[in-house]
């Protein structure tokens, strides 16, 4: 097993412990802890699979998805798409992204609230 395969099944573990919503999408899984809305880490849209979209597609998901939480946050697993998708979450007003510490092949992008930035529409 690779070091990306045991981070993205240690994640995976992590979220089957503590969320208590696992649902499916298109190109991965939609993590929630309704127990606790504010954890970042335990509410999030996993991209386990590349989905063909842009950044902004992705926000939309996390948008839906992730309603009723004051952030949004999407873990993208593939090192490839991640890195592709990085320049443009960076430069959204309302994303920032970093690599997940538990392995550098993840890109972790999300908002700081549910709310447009000042000056944004």
């Amino acid at each position: 097993m690779t070091a990306q395969e045991r981070a993205t099944a240690w994640r995976h573990a992590e979220h089957e412990a503590a969320c208590d919503v696992l649902e499916p999408w298109e190109h991965g899984t939609v993590v929630r802890a309704t127990r606790y809305p504010t954890y970042w880490d335990l509410n999030a849209v996993r991209v386990e699979r590349d989905p063909g979209m842009e950044a902004a597609e992705l926000a939309a998901v996390a948008d839906e998805h992730l309603a009723g939480a004051r952030h949004r946050r999407v873990d993208v697993e593939i090192l490839e798409v991640g890195q592709a998708l990085r320049p443009a979450f960076e430069a959204s007003r309302r994303a920032m992204a970093s690599p997940i510490a538990c392995h550098p092949s993840y890109l972790r992008a999300w908002t700081m609230d549910s709310a447009a930035p000042p000056g944004s529409a």
